[in-house]
């Protein structure tokens, strides 16, 4: 059976969401691997099978020239070969990806986040809609800080209900990046636009 041909724009299309999931991939695995060795604690995920990043300048953050042309070989949850696409070898076995037009470097870790504050007005208005919605704006905000090569963020205010989301991430429910939570605020002003639970231990 003939298949029906298909416009340019129709494959043009195509080719920037495969490329868009390629680097969706380069910062969950490359960047999420690297900053778990970094951190000391197993990376949150596990991936399975290798896969060799291949094309792409390496910048690996200790200050030298970078690696033009660089290849990253990813065994499950451990980078397993870095260097010169020349003089890395390839498992016949790896899915390869090819980054080249981009730059592979170790995710960054955002020392104070918010996974409960997103893009928003007046805080009065954003704390009542996010009752109710708290695991909407714990995934988006997650997504966000992944899309900015963010792999591990120390959150320092949220509900209680951000531990659950931490436990969810690390059981690789949804995608995020390594979170380290405080929990509710400690403070000494009383704001009472706070939802009660970010109150409790005012």
């Amino acid at each position: 059976m003939m298949q029906p041909h298909r416009s340019r724009a129709a494959q043009a299309e195509e080719d920037r969401m495969n490329s868009a999931r390629r680097s969706d991939r380069l910062t969950g695995v490359l960047a999420l691997t690297a900053f778990a060795a970094l951190l000391g604690v197993p990376p949150a995920g596990a991936q399975e099978g290798t896969i060799a990043l291949v094309g792409g300048q390496l910048l690996d953050g200790y200050e030298v020239p970078p690696i033009h042309h660089a290849a990253v070989v990813i065994e499950g949850n451990r980078i397993v070969a870095v260097g010169p696409a020349a003089e890395i070898e390839i498992p016949p076995d790896a899915e390869v990806i090819d980054t080249r037009g981009k730059t592979m470097m170790p995710g960054m870790v955002d020392a104070h986040v918010h996974i409960m504050i997103l893009g928003h007005g007046e805080y009065a208005d954003w704390f009542p809609w996010f009752e109710g919605n708290d695991d909407l704006v714990y995934e988006t905000s997650a997504r966000q800080l992944l899309a900015a090569g963010v792999t591990a963020g120390v959150d320092l205010a949220a509900p209680m209900s951000s531990l659950a989301f931490r436990d969810r991430v690390n059981r690789n429910e949804v995608p995020g990046p390594r979170l380290l939570v405080s929990g509710p605020w400690v403070t000494r002003y009383a704001w009472n636009f706070l939802p009660d639970e970010l109150r409790v231990l005012h």
